[in-house]
């Protein structure tokens, strides 16, 4: 008894938390994609504070690591550093061998974004009950994607349209301030977001245009590395933290807050 005794003072007094050795932790790769997800986001961002939360009903506490997409993806598959897999990501069919998604958590709205100088000039059409061909007619524009990313399966396909990628969604929003690339593929919100906060194109005169319809509406997935152990136990334990924060009434809450931030 005594030396439990001791064993509870000399963790008071290196300020160890109980609760934190009581709960597991799921380990996920991740990058910087604003307003959703950042580390500089209050909380690390509204994706963050879901997967938290959900994971925190099922007793596990979450642990992100923040990379190049690319890397994400590429050390998630493998289970470097004990990572259990990566978030977020959209479904993608043949990530399937190497990852099983999760229950979606959230939304993304997906399209083309240009100078609104050159709205008229363009003069861009999406036919979502056709979108190859009308990929066809883009085939004379520089489009500015992020390297490693899911946009839309026949965009993705298509190897005759000029795509420059490079790291970052807010970069191709720098690139298309800079008349570098004509459009950008990229989240309606996270445009939004990177033209109100970041430093490089706050002082632009330039104003954007999100073209509509978007040419893709996708759910958005916690990808479980299948190389790591117990992937299955942990994608159920998350789906069934997922649902009891729905359930509670947290989930609607959780959106509303950030909502009202951004």
């Amino acid at each position: 008894m005594l030396n439990i005794l001791k064993f509870y003072i000399v963790c008071i007094f290196f300020g160890i938390n109980f609760n934190s050795y009581s709960m597991g932790v799921i380990k996920l790769a991740t990058s910087e994609w604003s307003p959703y997800i950042g580390e500089d986001l209050y909380s690390q961002g509204l994706i963050a504070k879901i997967v938290q939360r959900a994971l925190e009903m099922e007793g596990y506490k979450l642990n992100l690591v923040f990379l190049p997409w690319a890397r994400a993806v590429k050390e998630a598959e493998t289970g470097k550093d004990n990572l259990d897999g990566y978030l977020p990501e959209y479904f993608d069919k043949s990530k399937e061998e190497y990852f099983e998604f999760s229950d979606p958590f959230l939304d993304s709205e997906v399209g083309f974004l240009i100078n609104e100088k050159n709205k008229l000039k363009f003069n861009i059409t999406i036919d979502k009950n056709n979108l190859q061909k009308s990929y066809e007619k883009l085939k004379n524009y520089r489009f500015g994607i992020v390297r490693g990313y899911v946009n839309e399966e026949y965009f993705d396909k298509n190897t005759e349209l000029n795509k420059i990628d490079s790291t970052s969604d807010e970069k191709n929003l720098i690139l298309l301030d800079e008349n570098k690339v004509d459009i950008v593929v990229i989240d309606k919100n996270v445009a939004h977001y990177y033209k109100r906060n970041s430093p490089e194109l706050l002082l632009s005169k330039n104003s954007f245009f999100f073209i509509s319809p978007a040419i893709k509406s996708h759910k958005l997935y916690i990808a479980w590395s299948k190389s790591i152990k117990n992937y299955k136990d942990k994608n159920i334990l998350f789906n069934n933290g997922l649902k009891k924060l729905i359930e509670s009434g947290e989930y609607s809450k959780i959106i509303k807050f950030y909502q009202n931030i951004h």
